[in-house]
């Protein structure tokens, strides 16, 4: 399973889950989160889903309250800009394949190389006063460089 993989389940479990929602949907849902946990792999890059499902499954047994169903859909937009990143550092890592031999190396560049154009993007989004993207966007930098610690670790 790929980290992007991982993320696109989350999100769906995440963005089936309502206030509204009966406590017998509820607890499927707590279900389907720890199914989904119990299936990532034990490596660091999995470890903001899996943070995530931990910090978030415990409140489906109660009643999901607005404001847990907004918690939870913003720890989903931060997954899901990660992911992202994630997809386009491995698309532009696979693009120059043929200049760069080693594939640990390639994802570590790659990666160094697009964190410097997100950063960038942070920078604007922090100008320009919106919290909500700057927050998301710092998130998802935050895993990117996890990701790529974890990867250098392995070598």
């Amino acid at each position: 399973m790929t980290f992007q993989e991982a993320q696109a389940k989350f999100s769906a479990i995440v963005n089936s889950i309502s206030p509204t929602m009966s406590s017998s949907e509820l607890v499927q849902k707590q279900r389907d989160l720890q199914a989904l946990l119990m299936s990532l792999p034990n490596i660091p890059e999995f470890n903001p889903i899996a943070q995530a499902i931990t910090d978030f499954s415990p409140k489906l047994k109660g009643q999901v309250t607005q404001a847990v169903a907004v918690a939870l859909q913003a720890q989903d937009a931060v997954l899901k800009e990660a992911s992202d990143l994630l997809t386009q550092v491995a698309s532009k890592a696979e693009a120059n394949a043929k200049i760069l031999t080693f594939e640990k190396p390639k994802l570590v560049a790659a990666a160094l190389a697009e964190s410097l154009a997100k950063l960038k993007e942070l920078k604007e989004a922090a100008k320009a006063g919106d919290l909500g993207a700057t927050a998301s966007k710092a998130e998802a930098l935050l895993a990117l460089f996890e990701s790529i610690r974890a990867t250098v670790k392995e070598q």
